[in-house]
């Protein structure tokens, strides 16, 4: 109760300072033990020993004086039981496009190198080029090297040398290769630091993981809500519940952990997932939900989630206790008919 007490009381306090130095003056002048976490300060990208906060406070809160402080920052003042913590907004975070996902098996710097590729300009024009030749043209512009899967196009009776169409003029790596792979019904992956193109079924066959983080984007609240919501409008056949491969699972909530989720599928699907999420930030404004401890359940919808997986109306509920193929109580009875689920056919292409 003191702690609270303090930091809701009204303050007078003027200073200009080092954030490395915002805790001990904080303790000193106001008697409220104050840390910084540093783990947050690497993901915020501040380092605490050069950037400079002013603290502007005459019969304000202490709350509301530091919210004004640390805002500039992407910062905030969280109260603990130990005292004051000065950590990561990450809302703030999330609409700066900071810290908004994370590749699992793909450091943060070739992470980095990657969203520069995709993002380079390049230009090519023709109307019959082998498609060797049309990747050798365009390797120059990048960071990593493009590789032909040249055992998996075989596998679809392709080769290396199949004759491709694109007309880009200053378009970015990422549309020019959409356009120039989908007539083949080829993708794009990204393995072991190298850009490689190989067939659809291929890359469904080596999905990437990755974490996206879901402050902004308006869909804190229910978890699976938005894995609902991610299934039905990027890529539907591609996911499990259709018959394909993708997969995803939601983080551990509770204490600090951030709200997300951890998504298994192409590179293509993945970009789709990230431009929608982006599309979902740039529409949302105000203070984020907390996530339900209790996953949303829609008892009008043909599939339920539970525990991070999708059911189908003919598929079983995993609900963790161990046994994947174990029906839940609350899971729809199976279909009648033995035939298969209708899935439509693969549209080709990356995007």
């Amino acid at each position: 109760m003191f702690l609270q007490h303090q930091f809701h009381q009204r303050v007078q306090i003027d200073t200009e300072r080092k954030l490395s130095e915002l805790p001990r003056l904080i303790q000193e002048e106001l008697g409220v033990p104050c840390t910084l976490d540093q783990a947050a300060m690497r993901i915020a990208k501040v380092d605490p020993s050069s950037a400079v906060v002013q603290v502007r406070a005459a019969e304000i809160p202490l709350q509301v004086a530091l919210k004004r402080a640390l805002a500039p920052l992407n910062l905030a003042a969280k109260l603990t039981s130990d005292g004051l913590v000065i950590t990561a907004d990450f809302t703030r975070l999330a609409r700066a496009g900071i810290a908004t996902d994370r590749w699992a098996e793909i450091s943060a710097d070739v992470a980095e190198q990657m969203e520069s590729d995709l993002a380079q300009p390049v230009s090519i024009k023709t109307d019959n080029l082998p498609l060797d030749e049309a990747i050798e043209s365009l390797q120059e512009h990048l960071h990593h090297s493009i590789e032909i899967d040249v055992h998996a196009l075989e596998e679809e009776g392709l080769s290396a040398d199949i004759p491709v169409r694109v007309h880009s003029k200053s378009a970015s790596f990422q549309s020019t290769m959409s356009r120039m792979l989908r007539d083949q019904q080829l993708t794009l992956q990204f393995e072991q630091e190298a850009w490689v193109v190989t067939t659809i079924a291929m890359a469904e066959e080596r999905p990437l993981h990755r974490i996206y983080y879901l402050e902004a984007t308006g869909l804190t609240e229910s978890i699976s809500e938005t894995m609902n919501l991610i299934q039905v409008t990027v890529d539907p056949e591609s996911w499990e519940a259709l018959g394909g491969t993708g997969t995803m699972a939601s983080l551990p909530t509770g204490g600090t952990n951030r709200p997300g989720i951890l998504v298994s599928t192409t590179l293509a699907t993945h970009l789709r997932i990230e431009a929608l999420l982006d599309a979902l930030r740039a529409g949302t404004v105000g203070e984020d939900v907390p996530t339900q401890s209790v996953p949303y359940q829609d008892p009008l919808s043909s599939g339920s989630f539970h525990s991070g997986v999708y059911s189908g109306a003919s598929a079983h509920v995993f609900v963790g206790n161990g046994n994947p193929n174990a029906p839940s109580q609350n899971a729809p009875a199976p279909p009648t008919n033995n035939g298969p689920p209708s899935t439509p056919p693969p549209t080709g292409g990356i995007f």
